[in-house]
This record gives structure tokens, sequence and C-alpha cells, in this order.
């Protein structure tokens, strides 16, 4: 819903004004991994070893390129972004050695990490709980290079307020359940605080403008 409005192609409606955001569920953070046969540890390995072989490092994304090309910017990295269709299939061939690295999220991740593939540093504010060991790219220097993808309910402009406040309510119930915090984890996504409909238009109109303004910046337009 956010990256749209910055990358294309451009919505035909206002994806602020066509919805009454009812409430966040959690968030999942993608992970920068490497093959094991590399010897690379930390993104200051990564990225010193990217430049001393400029171009010819290869890294994978699965429908994020967005991210990748983010990493890249504010890492001074000098890779190759290989687009894939999906996560799995950059994972895939990260893990057979096509390719050089991937970023790709948590919780596809998470099955591959081991003999062959990896973590260096995920893109979340805070360590992911999935990976507590694995540093953030703020952590290992990266500033501005926060990247969650984010999971909420949205009803269509105009749901009787009765109706937003029962399911905002419901939500809220959700997210604090231990059971589902748990369950969430094992899948890569945290579970957020209860957030109220205004405080989540809020943060969605918040994350719309970063992307509008990390487009800006990287010269791409909607098509």
């Amino acid at each position: 819903l956010a990256n749209n409005v910055a990358f294309g192609p451009k919505p035909k409606f206002d994806t602020v004004a066509c919805f009454d955001m009812i409430g966040l569920i959690g968030m999942s953070p993608s992970v920068c991994v490497v093959r094991r046969e590399s010897g690379v540890k930390t993104i200051a390995e990564f990225v010193e070893h990217t430049r001393r072989k400029a171009n010819e490092v290869t890294l994978g994304s699965g429908q994020i390129d967005h991210y990748a090309e983010l990493f890249k910017r504010r890492s001074g990295a000098q890779y190759r972004v290989v687009s894939y269709r999906s996560s799995p299939q950059a994972l895939a061939d990260a893990t057979a050695g096509h390719i050089d690295a991937a970023i790709a999220f948590v919780a596809t991740a998470l099955p591959l990490l081991g003999d062959r593939l990896v973590p260096l540093a995920v893109s979340s504010r805070k360590r992911s709980a999935a990976l507590p060991d694995v540093p953030t790219f703020a952590e290992s220097g990266i500033a501005d290079s926060e990247v969650e993808s984010w999971f909420g309910i949205a009803a269509p402009a105009g749901t009787p307020q009765p109706v937003v406040s029962r399911l905002s309510a419901e939500i809220g119930a959700f997210v604090r359940n231990s059971g589902v915090q748990a369950q969430m984890r094992t899948l890569g996504i945290e579970t957020v605080p209860e957030m109220s409909p205004a405080d989540f238009t809020q943060f969605a109109k918040d994350d719309m403008a970063r992307w509008i303004r990390i487009a800006r910046e990287f010269g791409i337009t909607p098509e």
C-alpha cells in the first residue's frame, strides 16, 4: 500500500482517502544473507567485499528491489541487483551459488539459514525475535535503512463507526494474545502494541511519505 504510491504503477485511487485504516497487526523485516563460502560475517565486511570486486558481486531480490537499492545507496556497497519474481527464488539461487547474496523477508529466509547461508543484518528498527543474534542495519552503521513490511486491516472509507470500533477492539485482543504472538514469531512477524484507527492512519501516511521521499531521492517516478 505504501510502496505503490512511491514506485508505481501509480494507483487509480487515493490510497488514504479510499480506506478506513482500522488496526496494525504486525511487522516483518528483511534480512541480508550471503553464501558461507564467501567468508563474510558482517555488513561492513560485505560492503568492503563488494568494493574490492566492484559490480562483480550479485545480490538477489524478490519483489523488493527498492530494499536492495536502499541498502546499496546507504552503505556505499557496489553490487549488482538481480531481480526475481519472489524471495524464495532469490534464496534458492543464493543457496545454489548462482548469486553471491540476497535480501529476503525473514520469514522466507529462516528455513534456509545454516550451512549455506549466513545472515548479516536485519532491516528492522530493533533486532528480530526470530534472529536475536543478528544485528540491525543501523547497528551495523547503515543509517536510514530501516525497512519493515507491515500487515494490518483496512475497510472501505465510510464504514460505520461502530463496525470500525468493534474490529479495532478485536484486533487489539488478537495482537495481545501470547499464543498469537508466539505463532507470528515463527513466521518472522512481530506483533505490535495495540494501535488505534487514528494512530494506524497516521502510521500509514508517514510510511507513504517516507517512500515518496526515497523515490524522489533515487529519481524514481511512478508509471
